[in-house]
C-alpha cells in the first residue's frame, strides 16, 4: 500500500505545530547538511551552523525542537554539538528511513526528500532513539584509543628495527611493554643512547634520525592516549555507562577494555527490538547485506570487526579456562569437529544473546543461565565427559598438525 507524501507531510507538521512541536528533518553530509524545517527545506554548510541555529529558532519561536537525524558516524558531529542545547535529538536507523522512502515511492537517494521525511518520521511508526551524548563521547574517545594504540604499535616496531641494526645488543631491553611504561624510564634512556651514537656511515645516519623521529612520535602517542584513557575513566562514572559496564565485566573474559569496545558498538541498548537484531548487528549473522546501488560487487556477510575480534580473543581466554562459559565453548568447539572459527561463531552468537538479555533487564551474569542451557545441549552425556572428549580431539588435531609440519619440513 503507497501513500501519498505530501498529504502525510501537511498532516503531519500540522499535528505537530498543535503540539507546540518546531520538528526539524536533517540529512548530514561531509561539509554540508539539509536541513527541512516547517516544511521549507535549506542547504547549510556545516561553517554557517552558528547562524542557522538562530534561524530555526526564529522559526520555532518558543515551540520545543525536535531534530531527527540518521547515524553517519563523524560527519554528524558538528550538528550535534551546535543544536545540543536548545534541541532533543533523535536517532533514525538507516534501514527505517529506507523503508518509510519505499512507503511513499520516494526515489532511491534525495537529500531534500531524505531530510523531508525525516521530519515526519516521528509521527510514523517508526522507532527512533534519544541521542545519549555521553555514550555518543563514549564511542568516539574509545575509537581513538584503538587507533592510538595501533599507532603506538607500529611506531615501536619501526623503532625497534632500528635498534636492532644500531645497538644490537639493546634490541630486548626496549620492548613495547618497557616503552609504554608511565615512568618514561626506559625512553629516556633510549634517548640518551640515541643522542650519544656516531654514526659511521650514511645508512646509520639515516636510521638514527628516523629512530630519533619515531622516539618523538611514540611519547606524542602515549600522551595522547593516557588523556583518552583520562577522558573515558571520567565518562565511565556516568550512572547510565557504569551500569552497562558493570554488567558487562560480569560476564567471564570481558575485561574493563572489552566491555568499553562492547559498549561502544551498541551505544545505547534501546536501539534493538530483539536479541537477534543484536547479535546481527554485533557481527554474527548469515544475512548477506549490500551497501549502494552498484552491481560490479557481490555482497558481502555483514560485519563488525572490532567486535568480531575481541569475541575471537575471548574464546582464546575461555580453552584456558574452567566453568560454565569454557564448558560451552567446548561442546561447540567438540560439535564442530574442532573447528575453532566455527566453534567461535556459535559459542559467540549464544554469549552475545545472554549478553543482551542483561543489559535489557539490568541484571548481572548469572552462571544459572550457561548451566541450563549446557544441561540441555549435552543430556544425556556429563560435563566430564564432555571435557574428556574434548582433550583428547585436542590431541588427536595436535597430532595431525605435527605430522603435516614434519611432512613439510621433510619436503623442503
Amino acid at each position: 500500500m503507497r501513500f501519498n507524501f505530501a498529504e502525510r507531510e501537511k498532516f503531519a507538521l500540522e499535528f505537530f505545530r498543535k503540539e507546540g512541536i518546531c520538528v526539524v528533518g536533517c540529512d548530514i553530509g561531509a561539509k554540508f547538511s539539509v536541513f527541512a524545517v516547517d516544511g521549507k527545506t535549506y542547504k547549510v554548510e556545516h561553517s554557517k551552523l552558528r547562524e542557522f541555529k538562530e534561524k530555526i529558532l526564529k522559526v520555532a519561536d518558543g515551540r520545543k525542537i525536535k531534530i531527527y537525524l540518521e547515524q553517519t558516524g563523524r560527519y554528524s558531529l558538528p550538528v550535534v554539538e551546535t543544536f545540543l542545547d536548545c534541541a532533543e535529538l533523535y536517532l533514525v536507523e538507516g534501514k527505517r528511513v529506507k523503508a518509510a522512502r519505499e512507503l511513499f515511492s520516494l526515489p532511491q537517494k534525495n537529500d531534500y526528500y531524505d531530510a523531508r521525511l525525516l521530519a515526519i518520521i516521528g509521527i510514523l511508526p517508526v522507532p527512533v532513539i534519544p541521542l545519549d551524548y555521553d555514550a555518543y563521547t563514549l564511542r568516539f574517545l574509545v575509537n581513538r584509543m584503538i587507533r592510538l594504540e595501533k599507532s603506538f604499535q607500529q611506531a615501536v616496531n619501526r623503532l625497534r628495527q632500528c635498534i636492532a641494526v644500531l645497538f644490537p645488543g639493546e634490541y630486548e631491553t626496549f620492548t613495547k611493554e618497557r616503552l609504554e611504561q608511565k615512568r618514561g624510564k626506559y625512553l629516556k634512556q633510549l634517548k640518551e643512547l640515541l643522542n650519544g651514537f656516531v654514526p659511521f656511515s650514511a645508512i646509520q645516519e639515516e636510521l638514527l634520525i628516523e629512530a630519533q623521529n619515531e622516539l618523538q612520535v611514540i611519547e606524542l602517542l602515549l600522551k595522547q592516549r593516557r588523556q583518552v584513557e583520562e577522558r573515558i575513566d571520567l565518562l565511565c562514572e556516568k550512572p547510565h555507562i557504569k551500569r552497562d559496564l558493570e554488567i558487562l565485566t560480569s560476564f567471564p573474559g570481558i575485561s574493563k577494555k572489552r566491555a568499553l569496545i562492547i559498549k561502544a558498538s551498541y551505544i545505547d541498548i534501546r536501539r534493538f527490538r530483539n536479541w537477534k537484531a543484536f547479535v546481527k548487528f554485533m557481527g554474527y549473522t548469515k544475512q548477506e547485506n549490500q551497501s549502494g546501488t552498484s552491481v560490479k560487487f557481490k555482497k558481502r556477510i555483514n560485519s563488525n570487526r572490532l567486535v568480531r575480534r575481541e569475541m575471537y580473543m575471548l574464546c582464546s581466554f575461555l580453552c584456558s579456562q574452567e566453568g560454565p562459559a569454557s564448558d560451552l565453548f567446548s561442546y561447540y568447539y567438540l560439535r564442530t569437529g574442532g573447528i575453532f572459527k566455527k566453534a567461535v561463531h556459535k559459542f559467540s552468537s549464544k554469549y552475545l544473546r545472554l549478553l543482551f538479555y542483561c543489559l535489557k533487564h539490568g541484571e548481572l551474569f548469572n552462571p544459572a543461565f550457561l548451566i541450563n542451557s549446557l544441561e540441555d545441549l549435552i543430556s544425556p552425556q556429563t560435563i566430564e565427559e564432555l571435557r574428556r572428549n574434548v582433550r583428547r580431539l585436542r590431541e588427536q588435531r595436535g597430532k595431525v598438525k605435527k605430522k603435516k609440519e614434519g611432512s613439510n619440513g621433510n619436503s623442503n
